[in-house]
């Protein structure tokens, strides 16, 4: 915006930046939600979410690896065989409803369902391949679409499994989420000189909030944890509908 000086600027995109590596770190998801709306305030969306895509793959560099030790293969590998499946038809989908309608869809399932389970409710369901493929297929569909990968994560938190495995199968899923659409951005043209750069001067900020959250929700209560993870899932939901 012209009435913010560049040093400003680059202020709050630096400290909004760390804050949300904080979230990311912590709860294994959630930073590109709060980076993308105050990045898209001062640059064109397109170049924002190129810009988050960016800074958030390295976080899921940084988380990968303890993630992958802490994740169950049995979970997750099912989820992106599905998603596998579903994603190629996402264009079609996105061409044919209209894609605000979609993100209010899901943003409103997501909220629903985080309420459901903060008031204790838990999936006893089956956990058998074939549902994970189909809840792979469905999230699949989600992110081709809306590039909303946390609607996976309700699903993930409400089983039988703890929160922390719960955390490492999501931000797996996340690392593949986040792949799929930077390859899309990249080989669409969407990222540029000014994007690479952009990342490369505001990771470092996003990388030392995820090492602060990472490293601090070993010292949270898993029950606490749960209960974060779902406030903010609920207060991403609100906020989506109400964008």
């Amino acid at each position: 915006m012209d009435h913010w000086s560049a040093a400003s600027q680059w202020t709050l995109l630096a400290l909004v930046t760390c804050g949300a590596g904080v979230v990311r770190g912590l709860a294994g998801f959630g930073g590109p939600l709060i980076l993308v709306p105050v990045f898209s305030f001062f640059f064109p969306p397109p170049s924002a979410i190129a810009s988050v895509m960016l800074i958030d793959f390295s976080a899921n560099l940084k988380l990968l690896p303890d993630a992958l030790r802490e994740s169950r293969a049995a979970t997750v590998l099912p989820i992106i065989g599905g998603a596998l499946l579903t994603l190629p038809l996402a264009g079609w989908v996105l061409h044919s409803v209209p894609t605000e309608w979609l993100r209010d869809v899901v943003y409103l399932v997501v909220g629903a369902m985080s309420l459901l389970i903060l008031s204790g409710w838990r999936y006893r369901g089956s956990e058998s391949t074939g549902t994970l493929l189909a809840v792979g297929a469905a999230n699949g569909l989600v992110v081709g679409t809306t590039a909303i990968g946390v609607a996976l994560y309700p699903f993930l938190i409400s089983g039988r499994q703890s929160a922390v495995a719960s955390r490492a199968n999501f931000i797996v899923w996340a690392f593949f989420c986040t792949s799929s659409a930077f390859a899309v951005v990249w080989l669409d043209g969407s990222v540029g000189h000014a994007e690479l750069l952009r990342a490369a001067l505001l990771a470092p900020a996003y990388l030392g909030g995820v090492y602060v959250g990472n490293r601090s929700y070993r010292l949270v209560d898993e029950a606490v944890l749960r209960r974060l993870v779902l406030l903010v899932l609920i207060a991403v939901a609100v906020a989506g509908v109400l964008a």
